[in-house]
């Protein structure tokens, strides 16, 4: 999640909460079926939306959404829109995605993947 989240740092994380009331570019931690681990990731779609990632920018339903602090990939295209229960997260470091547990790479998170919002 660099570069606006380190390895080592602490979070507080809200392990009880109504996964369907996450929002846009909330963090989460959620659990990756691929490697059996859990990781931090950004919310950047939810449910019904179409998500399409090309040469480093992001749309939804379309739209160009403009991202800050934020490592960019402009090999990846992607298009994908979600169903009822998923979300599409990344991490804020896309430059080496094929490594990550995130939405690029192993599609989308259902909703009881998530496991915590982080509050702090």
């Amino acid at each position: 999640m660099e570069p606006n989240f380190f390895p080592g740092e602490f979070y507080l994380v809200k392990r009880k909460f109504n996964p369907y009331l996450l929002e846009r570019f909330d963090i989460v931690i959620v659990h990756c079926d691929k490697h059996n681990s859990i990781h931090l990731k950004r919310i950047i779609g939810i449910y019904s939306e179409k998500i399409s990632y090309k040469k480093g920018i992001l749309y939804i339903n379309g739209k160009k959404i403009l991202e800050k602090n934020v490592i960019h990939n402009k090999n990846i295209n992607i298009s994908i829109i979600l169903a009822e229960n998923e979300y599409f997260v990344m991490s804020d470091n896309r430059e080496n995605y094929n490594f990550n547990c995130d939405s690029l790479n192993t599609g989308p998170v259902k909703v009881d993947h998530v496991l915590g919002k982080v509050i702090i």
